[in-house]
């Protein structure tokens, strides 16, 4: 997967952070309690009815409440304030909101505003101080002509990073915010800082059995960080979730071999049996990614998992059943705390920090 960069005659490779379809968290479509008529639980979405299964009636006038890491310090006003965000400045200021501490991000927007793809000498190295990029434009750009995949467009990509010799690049494109999940931007950070990670690591993985190794890491330290959990009553329901269809899309990809695939189940069963059997409302969650995931065209990870954690997960059980449940059950419960930026160790002290600055191909 290293290619030769011409214009830099440095190794590069093409780390892709692309989310194919959408890495976000996810309110389910609405449903209805029995007895609630207006289907609460909508995050004005694609709304369907659902059955409210086995969980007993509420009366509309109990207020819908939530909990859980995913409403932890999430501004009231993030929705409004991203969907009013006009320019790159404004995005720009949303991001460094959303990571908070623990990196240094600058907007390398104006620099690379000449670049049709990703150019070292216009953004700024990871280094100590875990330097991060942002470029409003990256969208519009395509992954550099000497990539492993070079030319791909970066339309879809929230991040991508390039790593050059000793040093590793990464950027935030304008797609890595989501009004409805104030938590997507370092979801998706935390990807990029993964991919650095196994770099670092000596990972000799490649294409698709990179995403999945990587998505996997991230997969098992954030899944159980940014769900929120709705209660009306004596019922509640989960609200918002991150869907990871990024790994269920690469795990079933052509090329990703099953000893990737084992590996992917492997760690996620570690997990499951330390973080999620263990914890009742990660639990839940867990299983109902499960079952969602099992109707979506990317299901040979969640049918996987099913079989080798003996869940006993069936798709001719309702949706609902598994999105809604008595209150009682998570009394008591102490939520986990909200995902943090997850900056992977710092370079070894005899690599610099940063790349000198190179000047742009003529005709990027």
């Amino acid at each position: 997967m290293k290619e030769v960069n011409e214009n830099k005659q440095a190794t590069v490779q093409d780390l892709n952070g692309e989310q194919p379809e959408g890495m976000r968290s996810m309110s389910p479509p609405a449903f209805q309690f029995a007895g609630d008529a207006d289907g609460g639980g909508s995050n004005g979405g694609n709304s369907v009815q659902m059955k409210g299964g086995n969980n007993a009636p509420i009366q509309k006038q109990d207020a819908t409440t939530h909990d859980g890491p995913g409403v932890s310090a999430v501004p009231a006003d993030w929705s409004a304030r991203v969907a009013a965000a006009a320019t790159p400045a404004d995005r720009f200021a949303l991001i460094v909101e959303a990571l908070g501490a623990g990196v240094t991000i600058t907007d390398q927007t104006a620099a690379s505003a000449s670049d049709t793809y990703p150019v070292t000498g216009h953004l700024v190295a990871l280094g100590a101080n875990n330097a991060v990029n942002y470029d409003d434009n990256l969208n519009s750009k395509t992954s550099p002509p000497t990539a492993a995949r070079g030319g791909r467009s970066l339309a879809n990509n929230g991040g991508y990073t390039l790593h050059s010799g000793a040093n590793h690049y990464i950027i935030l494109a304008r797609t890595a915010l989501d009004g409805g999940n104030f938590y997507q931007t370092r979801l998706l950070l935390n990807h990029e800082f993964d991919h650095v990670r196994h770099a670092m690591a000596g990972s000799t993985l490649q294409g698709n059995n990179s995403e999945v190794e990587t998505w996997t890491t991230t997969f098992c330290r954030d899944f159980h960080r940014s769900y929120d959990i709705g209660t009306r009553g004596a019922n509640s329901y989960i609200h918002n979730y991150q869907t990871f269809s990024s790994l269920n899309m690469y795990y079933g990809l052509a090329g990703v071999t099953a000893e990737v695939q084992t590996d992917c189940r492997t760690r996620i069963a570690a997990y499951y049996n330390s973080t999620l059997r263990t914890h009742a409302a990660n639990l839940k969650v867990f299983r109902w990614w499960i079952r969602r995931s099992m109707d979506g065209r990317n299901n040979q990870l969640a049918n996987d998992l099913n079989r080798d954690l003996g869940l006993g997960i069936t798709t001719a059980q309702a949706l609902a059943d598994y999105r809604q449940f008595p209150t009682a059950d998570l009394a008591g419960v102490a939520y986990p705390t909200a995902m943090a930026v997850a900056p992977p160790p710092a370079p070894p002290a005899s690599a610099p920090a940063t790349r000198p600055a190179t000047p742009p191909p003529a005709t990027p």
